[in-house]
């Protein structure tokens, strides 16, 4: 608001209320006017600021009471003259109290104050009376010419980062487990009931070693009843091989038809069939026989026992665990979807045990999953080969997988993705901050891709370039700032 028109507004303002409140009520305001000016020769600006805060509330008070019917014109003239003297007091008392303590610290609006056009003459009376220098309350520097001086510009301050290489060296660690190369679930193929269990859990054997049997009671009466049918079958072949013989002399005689020959070579065909099923029976009951002993299929040492004696079981449920001896080990992971594109079959990563001993070995990468298994990602399998540890099946430890770039090229910088200002004129755009005197230049960059909340720019920038990160909107280009000291190191790790 112009210092003009409140010095206006205060001298209409006491001439109305001076009018409607009359000589006394406005002699009565007088007295607090007075008392805030002696407050300000004596230096108490607090005090002579309150004064003039009730000076205003009591003209205003005393100014809208209804005035007495015998009022007549000539108190109410008088009243509007006591008025305009008291406005003319106030606004020689002002510019001083507020020249003098409130606009000290406020250089901007004292300069506002002093280039009102009514605050010449005001500082000209106040310097004839030496108001002043009678006081250290009061203050009437000299006055400015014209209107206030213009304002110097604001530098705003910005958030920055550097431009930095992005390299192809990230480490990312993930939890892993060793498991044996050479392991496989063991099952009866049979169903039955476990008679007997020869291993137990860490236990070593040999190769075609006995480690679990079924009870072979009723497989042994399936055998015994499927070599009652092959002798009944071999019977039967017999009989009809001979009643063949007979009937191929009497037709050679002439004495039977074809027809009856033709018959009885089917008997002999049928007989031939059922002995045939008769022999597949007994093999296959002899083969179930056997697989109620389960044996070692190579050299190795029992991970898990499933099952135990008197336990009935299907045909295919596992009652084993097995692993080979010396048959090495591997190391499972799950890798989330943003680090599987960056892995590569056949590179090296390091892995630390968690048992306490912290070994270290290295491990190459051999199977990397189509599909990811859980939320948590995709299954991803390395080779160990030569590891120093004691390794067991198992056991916990973590991976440091060497990720590659996924974005290709190996001179691309990055920088945070909020520098990034998309133009429709000029595409993807950064605020350059100019090192030599902190302006601002807009200038357009290639966008190879993002990563993990990072702009990869292909061209367009140089290694160390300071770029503004926030607020890019509110930018523009040959701007002045000031950097906020909140430069990002890094941003590959």
């Amino acid at each position: 608001m112009s210092f003009d028109f409140v010095f206006l507004l205060i001298l209409i303002a006491s001439l109305w209320l001076g009018a409607l409140g009359g000589l006394l009520r406005m002699a009565a305001a007088a007295v607090l006017l007075a008392a805030a000016g002696l407050a300000a020769l004596a230096g108490q600006a607090g005090l002579a600021m309150a004064g003039l805060g009730l000076w205003v509330a009591a003209m205003v008070v005393l100014g809208m009471i209804r005035r007495p019917a015998s009022a007549g014109r000539g108190m109410r003239l008088s009243g509007a003259a006591l008025g305009l003297a008291q406005a003319g007091g106030a606004i020689l008392l002002l510019p001083g109290l507020l020249l003098g303590g409130v606009y000290r610290d406020a250089p901007d609006a004292a300069q506002h104050l002093r280039g009102a056009t009514v605050y010449g003459p005001i500082a000209g009376i106040a310097h004839s009376v030496a108001l002043g220098s009678r006081s250290g309350a009061l203050a009437y520097p000299a006055p400015l010419a014209g209107t206030a001086a213009p304002r110097e510009a604001i530098v705003p301050m910005i958030d920055w980062a550097a431009a930095m290489p992005f390299g192809d060296d990230a480490i990312r660690a993930l939890p892993g487990q060793v498991r044996a190369l050479d392991r496989a679930p063991l099952a009866f193929e049979v169903d039955g009931r476990v008679s007997r269990v020869t291993v137990d859990i860490g236990e070593r054997f040999e190769e075609g070693d006995v480690l679990a049997e079924l009870d072979t009671h009723l497989l042994e009466i399936a055998l015994q009843e499927r070599r009652a049918a092959l002798i009944e079958a071999e019977a039967r072949l017999e009989e009809s091989r001979q009643e063949f013989d007979r009937q191929s002399v009497l037709f050679a005689r002439g004495v039977v038809s074809e027809a009856l020959l033709e018959t009885v070579q089917a008997s002999l065909d049928a007989a031939r069939s059922r002995h045939e099923i008769a022999l597949r029976g007994i093999e296959t009951a002899q083969d179930r026989l056997n697989d109620a002993t389960l044996r070692a299929p190579y050299d190795g040492s029992v991970a898990a026992r499933l099952v135990e004696p008197a336990q009935t079981v299907a045909s295919g449920r596992p009652v084993l665990e097995i692993q080979s001896n010396g048959g090495g080990f591997e190391i499972t992971a799950t890798v989330p979807d943003t680090v599987v594109s960056r892995l590569r079959i056949g590179t090296e990563h390091d892995a630390v045990l968690l048992d306490g001993s912290e070994a270290t070995f290295t491990a190459t990468l051999r199977d990397i999953g189509a599909r990811s298994i859980s939320t948590a990602g995709f299954p991803v399998t390395l080779s160990v080969r030569d590891a120093e540890a004691d390794l067991r099946t198992g056991m916990s430890l973590e991976i440091a997988f060497r990720l590659a770039n996924a974005h290709g090229g190996t001179d691309l910088l990055a920088i945070p993705v909020e520098a990034i200002a998309a133009d429709a004129d000029q595409g993807h755009t950064v605020f350059r901050v100019d090192a030599e005197d902190d302006v601002l230049r807009r200038v357009p960059v290639v966008l190879a891709g993002t990563e993990g909340g990072l702009a990869l720019v292909s061209d367009g920038l140089e290694p160390g370039d300071r770029v503004a990160t926030r607020g890019i909107v509110f930018l523009e280009d040959g701007q002045r700032v000031r950097l906020r000291g909140t430069g990002v190191a890094r941003y590959d790790q």
